[in-house]
């Protein structure tokens, strides 16, 4: 029998085992916030894409006029963007379409194009101009 004072604490097992579940469950938040930044990079690319194609589009509709001939059928365009963030350059590439929808309008088109992760993403912007 072991004397009463040398029951108190914990044995080196149940330190052991404590450790492990406490390793199991920091790996779990560990994942977890890493899958979090990801997906928050992944909205903003998003959004700032989303950005470009508005901006191009407000740029077409206003400068109609100035910038294609009138109708302007059948165009496409298409611009390579650049933004760092996050210190890392990432490439949009927004393409300006237009279609003869008949009569005198036109169907335009932004669509902008990016990779994150190995994975091609777009946005696309559509809209109807009458002249």
């Amino acid at each position: 029998m072991l004397p009463s004072n040398n029951r108190r604490g914990f044995t080196l097992l149940e330190i052991l085992v404590a450790l492990v579940i406490l390793m199991i469950g920091m790996m779990a938040l560990l994942s977890a916030a890493t899958n979090t930044i990801s997906l928050n990079l992944d909205n903003v690319l998003r959004d700032e894409a989303v950005q470009i194609a508005d901006a191009k589009m407000r740029q077409v509709k206003s400068n109609t006029a100035a910038t294609y001939s009138l109708p302007f059928q059948n165009l496409s365009v298409t611009t390579v963007q650049t933004s760092k963030l996050r210190a890392k350059s990432t490439p949009y590439t927004v393409s300006l379409t237009s279609a003869s929808t008949g009569g005198n309008s036109n169907l335009l088109r932004v669509l902008v194009s990016w990779n994150y992760k190995n994975r091609a993403k777009q946005h696309e912007l559509s809209t109807l101009k009458t002249y």
